[in-house]
């Protein structure tokens, strides 16, 4: 069956008409910025009008809008002395005083013993993970944390 020009200009019409619906569909979902996880923002690092590149920065650009963290799984980390570090053991407990609340002691564990060591100040890095999730404990805060063994660590 043969169409007639005018009905083949209607339907190309109607396809480009679609192709610039998805379009734009596309530019106003790449407008839309969702997090990896569930969050709390801690910088915005962008304002209104400035250019924010996906993945990587260019000149000009911003590569984050926000910086955020899941305040759930803060851990704390510290530098132990080279000396003391055959008695940290992962899972080890420990317990962690923050310097804003010194009469809090919250539980925690050894979650990580980093693999590498600082030898400018002959330390290894130890992450501390929280046994349990308590709001007065903010990223960056200072704190004091101390192993089953009571040597202490900061």
């Amino acid at each position: 069956m043969v169409l007639m020009p005018a009905l083949q200009r209607v339907i190309a019409s109607i396809e480009m008409a679609k192709a610039m619906l998805t379009s734009a569909e596309v530019s106003l979902e790449n407008t839309l910025i969702r997090a990896p996880f569930d969050g709390t923002v801690l910088a915005k690092n962008a304002d209104i009008g400035e250019m924010v590149v996906p993945m990587a920065a260019s000149v000009g650009s911003k590569s984050a809008v926000v910086t955020i963290a899941d305040m759930t799984s803060l851990q704390v980390e510290a530098d132990v002395s080279e000396s003391n570090i055959e008695h940290i053991k992962p899972d080890q407990p420990c317990e962690i005083t923050l310097d804003a609340y010194p009469e809090f002691r919250y539980q925690g564990y050894v979650a990580k013993i980093v693999p590498t060591a600082d030898r400018s100040k002959a330390t290894v890095m130890v992450k501390v993970a929280f046994r349990n999730y308590d709001s007065r404990v903010l990223p960056e805060m200072a704190l004091k944390f101390y192993s089953s063994q009571n040597s202490r660590r900061k």
